[in-house]
């Protein structure tokens, strides 16, 4: 069996903690599953495999875009998609996308390796799937999820879809903040059931809609976020008639940022969390949106690029911030380093497809047992404080940041 699919106790692993983290609750804090298991796409191994992570690896692997989209149709059988796709696999199996779904194959199916040998069993295996509780097997039964946060549904005013047995959503407020057009301001006060005339009218509106969007989702984010700059009223007000009245308008930033600022002003007195991206942003403007709000709790992505983790880096400065790192779990290392493990959360899978929402939590545990190993191994952390702080950081963090109670 490829060594890469397997999760592993090196030698510089303690087996005490690996075994202690192994048996852990977990909070998934990031994912973009369907709402329902119902909801899933019935297909064939490979195009499940590559409506995820992977794909990114094997078109980085230099996979043609062509070939991706065959290998996503149904026209060709999967052994012949697999000779499409298994060079690039290959090249690409190490990364954690695609050892993700080697250790889903390894582990949930009895697959020793991801090949020709093997494709044909893997696919009728996975197919049976569709007809089982998949969601209550992979995210309770064999990864311990108590809930997973899950992003990406298009209904975050009204009830969301998400099954509560499963998933918390999160709320997107990036229609209200970013308005394009005098239909769109219309829709989210009609919705908010109030008719609009001015600027005052359209704040009342979304007033209203983040009332209810915290109903039933303790963490919003925003997928067209401007920079947090000041914005004065009056800008805002005259940027927002020419956008009504269907004029250009050079002005609808202003719109956006007085918007910007007014929800996170109400997120604050209704405590949810913010979830923001750290994509190398002017770390000024929101530094300053930070201890504006001091109360209002912000879970930031800790970028996977290097250079990009400006903003992550006030969780050490800042209650009121926390360093996520669904998206780069190696990271926790240095951040142990200058921040307090009550301010990271570990865990996110991102993932579309469920069989690899195990996968991701798996390579979390392990990649968690060796980061606080190294810590244990340099004297700055006893076993018993190691124990603690990956409780804290794959469960306890999570679970109190986003449970978070509306302000009385």
């Amino acid at each position: 069996m490829r060594a890469l699919a397997r999760t592993l106790r090196g030698p510089m692993m303690n087996a005490k903690l690996y075994d202690y983290i192994m048996s852990l609750p977990i909070v998934d804090s990031y994912e973009l599953l369907p709402p329902r298991a119902e909801l899933r796409q019935p297909r064939d191994v490979i195009a499940e495999l590559l409506s995820d992570a992977p794909a990114s690896a094997l078109l980085s692997a230099g996979l043609e875009p062509g070939k991706l989209e065959l290998a996503l149709g149904d026209q060709l059988s999967v052994r012949e998609k697999w000779k499409l796709i298994s060079r690039h696999w290959e090249l690409a199996a190490h990364t954690p996308a695609c050892r993700a779904a080697d250790l889903a194959a390894c582990e949930l199916y009895g697959i020793d390796e991801i090949d020709e040998d093997t494709i044909e069993a893997y696919d009728a295996i996975f197919r049976l799937t569709f007809s089982e509780s998949r969601y209550e097997y992979i995210l309770k039964e064999r990864c311990h999820i108590e809930f997973a946060l899950l992003f990406g549904e298009q209904n975050s005013m009204t009830e969301p879809l998400a099954d509560r047995r499963y998933f918390k959503p999160a709320g997107d407020i990036s229609s209200l903040v970013s308005p394009q057009s005098a239909e769109e301001v219309q829709k989210a006060c009609e919705l908010a059931k109030i008719g609009v005339s001015a600027f005052d009218d359209y704040l009342e509106a979304c007033a209203r809609l983040l009332l209810q969007i915290s109903g039933h989702c303790k963490v919003i984010y925003c997928t067209k976020a401007p920079l947090p700059l000041p914005s004065s009223y009056s800008d805002a007000r005259s940027a927002f008639a020419a956008l009504i009245s269907g004029q250009r308008s050079d002005g609808c930033e202003a719109v956006q940022r007085f918007v910007f600022r007014h929800l996170m002003s109400l997120a604050e007195t209704q405590g949810l969390t913010v979830r923001l991206d750290d994509g190398g942003a002017e770390s000024i403007s929101y530094a300053e949106l930070f201890t504006l709000y001091p109360k209002l709790k912000f879970d930031i992505l800790v970028s996977e690029s290097p250079g990009r983790r400006e903003l992550s880096r006030f969780a050490a400065t800042l209650p009121n911030v926390y360093a996520n790192f669904s998206k780069a779990p190696g990271a926790a290392a240095e951040y142990l380093g200058f921040v307090p493990y009550s301010k990271l959360v570990f865990f996110g899978g991102g993932c579309r497809t469920i069989d690899a929402v195990y996968g991701r939590v798996q390579i979390a545990r392990e990649t968690l047992a060796r980061v606080l190993s190294q810590y244990i191994a340099s004297g700055i952390f006893s076993l018993r404080r190691a124990e603690t702080a990956a409780r804290a950081m794959l469960f306890e963090n999570a679970k109190n940041l986003y449970n978070a109670q509306p302000a009385a």
